[in-house]
């Protein structure tokens, strides 16, 4: 089977570093995730941000990357100034920020990502999908999944009903982020049986190069996959923990950058 036409995607999951702003391209580190039943988590060790772009190109010529915010997505606290200049290099990109509004949703479109991806652990409704299909054909919806159902900021709501809601809305692909297997192996009976879903979906969540194989044969046509952190694991005290405030540029909704 030829899959030269099967989109790989990365999923680049990013800690920025409190000691320049949040710049990424110096401070930043990228690691490995896991959900522990309320928030991401890192696991393992970290590389940092300019490294693992080169690894990933080595690994895949110019590789489609989707950074993940960390802070943005637990917290709705993403760094959009670091963001802005890390994003000027190593495209093209993907972008989840943990938009929760219509003016965050302003704020990630500014980066000129190629793709928006407008995540439902953020969401307090389905209007912000409703906004963004009004605003940009480059959004496009990550549901997330936790025991089977889709996870939004205050709710759980069943993955088939929210589907036909994004096919209403106009919306014929989006991707579906498995809580439950991200970071371990890849749950193939939830893709079976999502791929009879009426809107075509982009699997995360415990997907590995080696399972394009049976995706492609599943009827897929992209996938994201798991990040691999090569760099031997690195602890350092200027590394923010996921749980403590960092600093990021202000105001969040100006419309121009401050503070890099």
């Amino acid at each position: 089977m030829d899959y030269e036409n099967f989109l790989q995607v990365h999923l680049v999951p990013l800690i920025s570093s409190p000691l320049d702003g949040g710049n990424p391209t110096d401070n930043g580190r990228v690691s490995s995730i896991y959900w522990d039943g309320e928030r991401l988590q890192t696991k393992g060790g970290s590389s940092r941000w300019a490294e693992h772009l080169s690894e990933l190109d080595d690994f895949h010529d110019r590789s489609t990357k989707l950074i993940l915010d960390i802070a943005g997505v637990n917290d709705s606290n993403a760094d959009f100034g670091g963001l802005k200049k890390a994003l000027r290099r190593g495209g093209p990109y993907w972008l989840e920020a943990g938009a929760e509004d219509e003016d965050d949703l302003f704020d990630v479109l500014t980066l000129d990502p190629s793709i928006a991806a407008l995540g439902s652990l953020r969401a307090e409704s389905l209007e912000i999908f409703e906004q963004a299909m009004e605003i940009s054909d480059a959004c496009i919806p990550m549901l997330y999944l936790q025991d089977g159902d889709v996870h939004f900021k205050t709710y759980m709501d069943g993955l088939d009903a929210v589907c036909r809601s994004m096919t209403d809305m106009g919306y014929d692909e989006c991707i579906i982020m498995d809580l439950d297997s991200l970071g371990g192996p890849m749950d193939k009976k939830l893709w079976d049986r999502v791929s009879s879903l009426d809107i075509s979906c982009i699997p995360a969540g415990g997907i590995d190069p080696e399972d394009i194989t049976y995706l492609a044969r599943t009827g897929y046509k992209a996938a994201v996959f798991d990040p691999r952190i090569v760099s031997k694991p690195q602890y350092e005290d200027s590394i923010r923990p996921l749980e403590t405030e960092h600093t990021i540029s202000k105001p969040r909704h100006s419309g121009h950058w401050t503070g890099l």
